[in-house]
């Protein structure tokens, strides 16, 4: 059912009063838009994109500038059964600038930006962007001359082992084509971003793995890895690895006394071994993160469980801890 409209009858019923017929030219099928992505050049005009694809673009003006004429994005995702929502959460990047459009095409944020998140890690890596919706193709047309276009792609792979993706990452050298790179880490990429413009051909991909282990008490473990490669014109440009892990446990036997204690006896520099001792009891949470050559970090967390005070009182106590390369570099003690 495609554009329906329902009016509201009461007692939270409703009546179907029309639907709307999808023409062929307003859905772009994920088979359409992902067989035109090798395809794509710079010599297309907007015209020759549509009957490429096989529907209609969704346009947005991206403003008109005295010298160099006006700006439009012209948007395709990959969505069956309804109207082309054009390039949603798309990034383009126009010079040092980028916009992430919504499915009405219109920018909604002015700077290139990312947030990968994977189950115990939250990272932005420099220079590396990545998008949502898939598989998309923007075009970006100056005076309706085609000056780059950016396209994504979900793979589907089967997911990468842990071990193997974290070892592999180690034979990526620069200079590699796309398919060695697959190659020397034993596995294809999650997925692929892509921009083109008169300069250069780039593209960024990604590959994560993930073991997560729940022990009979509840407890749970999970270790998880990303890796991103960019290759410029074919070859592999730079790369970086971000490892991270989470414990968390069901159970805690921590005392208000025991976290104030502790909290007194933590100073920034406290080496990772002497924080275990200064808090005498086990603490709730614990992660770790490292991204290539840069820091590792790891996060400690204690807390009360005192459930049964009342809700005007803050009787419990939460102490986190954060490590920077093995030693304290920020201590936070609440109450709550």
């Amino acid at each position: 059912m495609y554009g329906a409209v329902m009016q509201h009858t009461g007692n939270n019923e409703f009546k179907l009063l029309r639907t709307a017929a999808l023409r062929q030219d307003d859905e772009c099928t994920q088979a359409e838009v992902l067989a035109a992505i090798p395809q794509l050049s710079l010599s297309l005009s907007l015209e020759q994109a549509e009957a490429l694809i096989g529907c209609k673009a969704v346009l947005n003006d991206r403003g008109t500038d005295l010298t160099t004429g006006r700006l439009v994005a012209a948007g395709w995702t990959g969505a069956d059964g309804i109207a082309n929502p054009g390039a949603a959460h798309l990034v383009s990047r126009v010079g040092n600038a980028g916009y992430i459009t919504g499915g009405s095409g219109r920018p909604v944020i002015g700077s290139i930006g990312s947030g990968l998140s994977i189950t115990s890690l939250n990272y932005t890596p420099p220079g590396v962007v990545f998008i949502s919706a898939t598989p998309a193709v923007m075009l970006i047309f100056r005076e309706g001359t085609l000056e780059e276009y950016t396209y994504s792609v979900n793979d589907g792979y089967a997911a990468c082992q842990l071990e193997t993706l974290t070892a592999n990452h180690a034979l990526l050298t620069e200079g590699m084509s796309g398919d060695e790179v697959n190659l020397a880490l034993g596995c294809g990429p999650d997925s692929r971003q892509g921009t083109v413009t008169v300069s250069e051909q780039r593209e960024e991909r990604r590959w994560t793995a993930e073991r997560t282990t729940v022990t009979g008490q509840g407890d749970v473990s999970t270790s998880d890895v990303l890796v991103t490669a960019t290759l410029v014109d074919g070859v592999l440009d730079s790369t970086s690895i971000m490892r991270g892990s989470m414990q968390s446990f069901r159970s805690s036997d921590c005392s208000v006394d025991t976290l104030t204690d502790g909290a007194n006896r933590i100073r920034e520099g406290l080496a990772e071994s002497s924080l275990l001792d200064a808090v005498e009891c086990e603490p709730g949470f614990i992660s770790s993160s490292s991204v290539s050559e840069t820091a590792t970090k790891s996060y400690y967390q204690w807390r009360t469980e005192n459930r049964d005070a009342s809700p005007l009182e803050s009787v419990n106590r939460s102490l986190s801890v954060t490590l920077t390369d093995g030693v304290v570099s920020d201590i936070n003690f609440q109450r709550f």
